[in-house]
């Protein structure tokens, strides 16, 4: 699963554009087909001219697949998820503020993507498609892909903590050794809390006394302290 947090409905066009270009470069692979709702911001009515979207999709040979009107089951595949994450969401925000959300939500996709379902196997979803491509790469190599047969396709949770609990990311002035002297008794940490993951090593941390959203890695973390129990 993949999110992106918009501004406008008019970028949706621009992101799958941007997320086609990212498959075939990654993996090699390319999209044939995409199931959409009937969004009018990249969808016209049959009755009118192709929009934007649908003539790109055309002109690289992309099938839009379409639902009824007012139908939502055959999409249901797609949405399901989403519905599912908003209630993760909701259970993950605490009393972290609300304007927080789209690290939140991000969170949330980024922890379903490393989760087991009986559905997948016991697999997570990256798991699943990883050993998919590990099976598709036997036979087809592409040459900007690196192909390892001997990696192991498990997910890591070995970086994986509380979500909203204690971080302390080092000041950026203190590490790029900047007014080093006023770091010689005062505090060389941020207070903040962990909202989010970058990569396997580096975290999205909020640090409220200055209202960011920062990264950091290897922050020393205190996973039983929550941002529920520091407000009380």
């Amino acid at each position: 699963m993949f999110s992106w947090s918009l501004t406008s409905k008019t970028e949706v066009s621009q992101i799958i554009k941007d997320f086609e270009a990212r498959v075939k470069r990654h993996t090699g692979a390319s999209i044939c087909k995409i199931k959409i709702d009937n969004e009018r911001a990249i969808i016209n009515l049959p009755f009118q001219r192709d929009s934007e979207f649908q003539i790109w999709a055309t002109e690289v040979g992309i099938d839009i697949e379409l639902p009824p009107p007012h139908t939502k089951e055959p999409t249901g595949g797609a949405e399901r998820p989403g519905g599912i994450n908003q209630q993760r969401m909701r259970c993950m925000f605490g009393l972290l503020p609300q304007e927080l959300w789209p690290e939140v939500y991000r969170a949330a996709v980024w922890i379903h993507n490393i989760l087991p379902s009986r559905r997948n196997d016991w697999m997570s979803p990256k798991e699943k498609m990883d050993r998919w491509f590990h099976q598709h790469f036997r036979w087809y190599r592409p040459p900007n892909v690196d192909f390892d047969a001997t990696k192991d396709l498990r997910p890591d949770w070995s970086g994986v903590y509380a979500y909203g609990c204690k971080a302390y990311p080092l000041n950026s002035r203190y590490k790029a050794r900047k007014d080093i002297n006023q770091f010689k008794l005062g505090p060389r940490a941020h207070v903040g809390y962990l909202v989010g993951y970058h990569a396997s090593n580096i975290y999205r941390i909020w640090v409220p006394k200055i209202n960011q959203v920062i990264l950091a890695q290897y922050s020393h973390r205190n996973a039983g302290l929550s941002i529920q129990a520091l407000r009380e």
